[in-house]
């Protein structure tokens, strides 16, 4: 057995087999630090087992198809076996070849490296190890046995380098990049990390996974229109190329729950000690593994439904985005749980990364989001764009605001609110202090409608009370919010996207409750509106105002 140090980070390079061990069980807290070890095995024997052998994770079932189990290693010299740190990505060489990689899952208890059939195939087999009815049908270690019956495989020719030494330091990810170029234009060997932080970061946009389809151009469209947006960091992990012309998902992919601490960049925010941002949010797409009626989910940590409001309050923004026709074929924008990737667990990186365990996960149907939806653009990038506008809002100072008061009242005044900032909609915050408990009724819209042509217009509304987290850190936490239907007398109808997908009228869900609104005797609260008002015509911005009572 050899090992290597590498940094700081855990990638373990698959070369092959070690030597009799003792098997151990897996202990967290006995576990070495995963952000320190980093392993080579000299030789590979990669067992196939069964599927109810390898552990699922992050409660999705396909996820044991990426995981494997290893024999333990004596990682700090003192002449004990140790288990190697769960949820470390192994990376698994054929000759000169990135072939995939496999996340540990516990120990072996044994000398091979155990993974489920469609696991191998996926992410270490060459075209060469199957016969014509797909079946594994070589004799790969030489030793006259059909390897489809005994199901264990050598494989020398895995390896931890390209130059084939075992023990070899490796720096890995072989880079750590804020070019989205690099990303896209190194070698087709390669493993790139892009980090691309920014001086005064609140929010953490991620894709984890560049090979789905579509995500890229997501990236590549965020990146080019950075631009003053200092308050944000772009986080991205890039295999081979980040291409997704050879099977990348199916040999790269890893799912979200096993993804904190394997990558230097990310886990300086998901890691131990690591700098949690107020917002996290992480692009994916999904094909036949989710209904493709659901153009995008907006899911991400929840628990008792406190995070319901954010979500509907992203997925709304994403919804208006866009013509209703781009919706006649029964897609929708949803924010339901419980029916495939929501990203509810707390193990996933994006909630991790959160300083309030409340990332948000967009789960996107390809299909939909790579079509045209103006003959120009593909809907992605809106998608994208949408999102970014939410969390530019509340990055942003406000563009007028009150004093501290038992009640205020804040105008725009005119439209230079939408040209002003990166916030298309008009931000206002109104301190609230008094020497009484209260809650406070609140009003926003479209300002003197009638006069200023707000007939028949339209605005969106999202209702935030600033929240301080255990650490110091603050976020605008959701409390209410939703459409404004104004008709022919500028009399609004309030509405809110249902789990569903669907406009429905509901005041109840549109205005926050009294726990959202009541500040307590002595205590000083501030509360924001953004409000992204328009006349008929759905373009011409209009002047906005936002009240709360005393």
């Amino acid at each position: 057995m050899q090992l290597t140090r590498l940094r700081w980070w855990p990638l373990v390079f698959l070369a092959g087999c070690a030597g009799p061990e003792v098997s151990e069980p897996i202990n967290n807290s006995e576990a070495l630090d995963a952000s320190r070890a980093a392993v080579v095995y000299a030789a590979s024997h990669i067992q196939v087992v069964s599927d109810s052998a390898i552990p699922a994770t992050g409660g999705v079932a396909s996820a044991r198809h990426e995981n494997c189990l290893v024999p333990n290693q004596d990682l700090n010299g003192d002449g004990i076996l140790d288990p190697i740190p769960p949820r470390t990505q192994l990376l698994i060489y054929r000759g000169a070849t990135l072939r995939g990689v496999c996340t540990v899952v516990g120990p072996s208890g044994s000398p091979n490296i155990l993974m489920t059939q469609t696991g191998f195939r996926n992410r270490v087999d060459v075209d060469a190890d199957f016969d014509v009815n797909g079946s594994i049908d070589l004799d790969l270690d030489g030793n006259g046995t059909d390897d489809e019956t005994n199901h264990t495989l050598t494989l020398p020719t895995v390896r931890s380098n390209f130059a084939g030494a075992a023990g070899a330091n490796w720096a890995l990810p072989a880079l750590t990049t804020p070019s989205v170029a690099v990303v896209t234009g190194g070698s087709a060997n390669s493993l790139v990390e892009l980090y691309k932080p920014q001086s005064a970061p609140k929010v953490l946009y991620t894709w984890p996974h560049l090979m789905e389809n579509g995500t890229l151009a997501q990236l590549q469209a965020m990146d080019a229109a950075t631009g003053a947006r200092t308050w944000e960091t772009l986080w991205g992990a890039g295999f081979n190329n980040a291409q997704r012309t050879h099977h990348e998902l199916d040999r790269f992919h890893i799912t979200s729950a096993n993804l904190q601490h394997s990558w230097p960049a990310l886990s300086l925010h998901t890691g131990a000690g690591g700098t949690r941002m107020p917002y996290a949010v992480s692009f994916h797409t999904h094909g036949a593994s989710c209904a493709s009626s659901i153009a995008v989910r907006v899911g991400g940590q929840n628990g008792d439904l406190e995070e319901q409001s954010m979500h509907r309050g992203v997925a709304e923004v994403i919804r208006m985005a866009f013509p209703d026709s781009a919706f006649d074929d029964g897609s929708r924008i949803t924010y339901k749980w419980g029916d495939c990737f929501d990203g509810d667990g707390p193990e996933n990186f994006v909630n991790a990364a959160s300083a309030f365990s409340n990332g948000i996960q967009l789960e996107q149907y390809f299909g939909w989001i790579t079509a045209n939806h103006d003959g120009v653009q593909t809907r992605g990038p809106v998608v994208a764009a949408a999102v970014r506008s939410v969390f530019d809002c509340l990055s942003e100072p406000a563009d007028a605001s009150s004093a501290p008061w038992y009640y205020g009242n804040v105008t725009s005044g005119g439209t230079g609110y939408h040209t002003s900032g990166l916030c298309p909609g008009f931000i206002a915050d109104v301190d609230i202090t008094h020497a009484w408990s209260a809650a406070h009724s609140m009003y926003p819209g479209i300002q003197n409608c009638p006069a200023n042509g707000g007939a028949n217009g339209r605005a969106h509304v999202d209702l935030y009370r600033e929240q301080t987290a255990a650490g110091g850190q603050k976020r605008w936490y959701r409390i209410g919010g939703g459409r404004m239907d104004y008709d022919a007398s500028c009399n609004p109808t309030l509405k809110v996207l249902n789990t569903a997908g669907i406009w429905e009228t509901n005041s109840t869900l549109f205005n926050p409750t009294a726990a959202d609104t009541t500040v307590n005797a002595n205590q000083t609260v501030r509360f924001r509106a953004v409000i992204r008002a328009f006349k008929a015509d759905g373009t011409t911005p209009l002047p906005a105002f936002f009240n709360v009572s005393g």
